[in-house]
């Protein structure tokens, strides 16, 4: 871990009673580096709302943590405007405004290194506004700038802040030369792949490794169609092993159940709802589940489950036929590219020919695949014997 150390500066004072108490000054202009720990969107956040971040590296002055690792961060939402008619994009900025000590004592925050001047205004302007340098981004920053879409900003972006002005610890408040008690936190589950919150705060992914101090903390483990698994833990050092063994959420496990039925299994009466939905969803009419149900009651006599069990089914059927259609377009795209090239003096070659097998094969194409890309081009295939002749279609 990457430790940041700042320059010292220890204060004696005379004390009446026993010897000499230190003074340490955290400087103003001391950098952090901070992470956003909670998802922002515009559909959803409003200004004024509290955001939470942390410190991802501890600051030390000479021996003395002074801000610890993880330490709480705190900014607002300062402006939240939701996507809105005519494709207009949503707005989203939060500010970083402090940071706490060691001493449990909160420091004021601003963007630059140097004060300008006027003061700091971390306070009322947002960092996508000041424009601040992000050093880690999670997902693609074009997800700020969507067309007509909510802006979003993810949990674990990254930058740089600064303290606003100097802090003075006492040693009554913080010991000198204290010796961090560390806990290492090994978490897995099954399945893996979940996500790690400690309280309240994402960490990571399972399986995940983690140094965390002395404290009492809530363990929550998530992931899509199961169950929350949670515990509390108590770090008192040494390494703790977690494995958190997720069950699938009962609704979740009803809809996998409807879909992994075989169609092969319909009842005559499910056999004629299906052709019914398959002709509605062909002609792209929209349903939903109350009118699914409602047509499934009352003219093919089945029950809820029935109905939307079949429906459910037909739906990723045709969400499965649009991917394979989608897929054979890009396919034949691609082939396309290089044939253009080959077929620009009217004659295919065999070693021409070749090249364009290697590139459908790499693509996968198949043989209707391949008549497809190439219809519509005049060319004599001078790789086969007798030389084909194709003609282009009429207009």
């Amino acid at each position: 871990m990457k430790i940041f150390r700042v320059g010292l500066s220890i204060f004696i004072m005379s004390g009446l009673c026993f010897g000499q108490v230190a003074q340490i000054t955290i400087p103003e202009g001391t950098m952090i580096r901070v992470r956003l720990e909670h998802d922002l969107s515009s559909a959803t956040a409003q200004e004024g709302q509290s955001v939470q971040l942390s410190v991802i590296d501890v600051i030390k002055i000479g021996e003395t943590v002074v801000i610890a690792e993880d330490a709480k961060v705190t900014g607002r939402v300062v402006l939240a405007q939701e996507k809105r008619r005519l494709g207009r994009t949503g707005k989203i900025d939060f500010s970083v405004e402090r940071v706490m000590a060691v001493d449990q004592t909160n420091i004021p925050l601003r963007y630059t290194s140097n004060k300008k001047e006027g003061g700091s205004k971390a306070v009322s302007t947002g960092i996508i506004t000041a424009g601040v340098a992000v050093l880690f981004f999670p997902a693609a920053p074009l997800v700020l700038l969507r067309k007509g879409k909510d802006a979003e900003i993810p949990r674990g972006m990254t930058f740089n802040v600064f303290t606003d002005q100097s802090h003075v610890l006492t040693t009554s408040s913080v010991p000198l030369n204290v010796v961090e008690k560390k806990t290492i936190v090994i978490i897995e589950s099954i399945p893996s792949g979940a996500d790690v919150e400690i309280d309240g705060f994402f960490v990571g992914n399972t399986p995940l490794s983690l140094d965390i101090p002395a404290g009492e903390y809530s363990v929550v483990v998530k992931k899509k169609s199961f169950l929350p698994w949670s515990r509390n833990l108590r770090a008192t050092g040494g390494n703790v092993n977690i494995n958190a063994e997720l069950e699938m959420d009962p609704f979740e496990e009803v809809q996998r159940n409807r879909l992994e039925r075989p169609v092969e299994d319909d009842t005559p009466e499910e056999k004629v709802f299906r052709a019914y939905i398959r002709a509605r969803l062909g002609n792209l009419e929209v349903m939903n589940d109350d009118e699914v149900i409602s047509a499934a009651k009352g003219k093919f006599k089945l029950n809820e489950e029935q109905a939307l069990r079949v429906f459910d089914q037909e739906i990723e059927r045709l969400e499965q036929e649009v991917a394979r259609e989608a897929e054979r377009v890009e396919k034949i795209r691609k082939y396309q590219e290089d044939f253009k090239i080959f077929v620009m003096d009217g004659v295919i070659d065999k070693n021409e020919r070749d090249v364009l097998n290697a590139i459908a094969g790499s693509l996968s194409m198949t043989a209707e695949e391949i008549k497809t890309a190439e219809s519509g081009y005049v060319f004599t295939d001078e790789s086969t014997s007798p030389a084909t002749k194709k003609s282009a279609p009429s207009k």
